[in-house]
């Protein structure tokens, strides 16, 4: 497990982790107006609490850390942030929304400890797979079959 973790230690990477504040609205117009605000320096987590339609609205408009997007529209408007960058207003499930990435963590090395056990399964189910297969070559090489086409049909 040791050796295959050393070999494989640069793509054994932990989720990037967005912490995330959202404004909800149920029209463009209001959305874009609030954007204004924000843009010229409203605090966000204000405005949320005041325009928001979104059930977090009472907590600023705060998602905590996530590492899933909750839908495609928002994936791509987080892709574009840095840390403390504001979305433009984008549709949604719930209505129009600006997102505003607070922190990006993650992407951090997964050390040994935390994924060695997975390592055991892993390495053990590929050798229990590979014995399988030489068996069941060894089998077929010993094994002289004949297709007699008459009695098939």
């Amino acid at each position: 497990a040791r050796q295959f973790y050393e070999e494989n230690k640069d793509v054994m990477i932990g989720p990037e982790e967005w912490h995330v504040r959202e404004i909800v609205f149920s029209t463009k117009d209001q959305a874009t107006s609030v954007l204004g605000e924000v843009l010229q320096g409203a605090d966000f987590a204000s405005m949320a609490k005041l325009h928001s339609i979104s059930g977090s609205a009472a907590n600023g408009g705060d998602l905590g850390f996530i590492t899933d997007e909750p839908f495609p529209q928002m994936g791509n408007a987080l892709l574009s942030l840095e840390e403390g960058d504001v979305s433009g207003v984008f549709k949604g499930p719930q209505g129009f929304y600006i997102v505003k990435l607070e922190e990006k963590k993650g992407g951090a090395p997964i050390t040994f400890e935390q994924i060695k056990e997975e390592i055991i399964q892993g390495q053990t189910l590929v050798k229990q797979q590979q014995v399988i297969l030489d068996h069941l070559q060894r089998l077929n090489a010993a094994t002289d079959v004949k297709i007699n086409e008459e009695l098939l049909q």
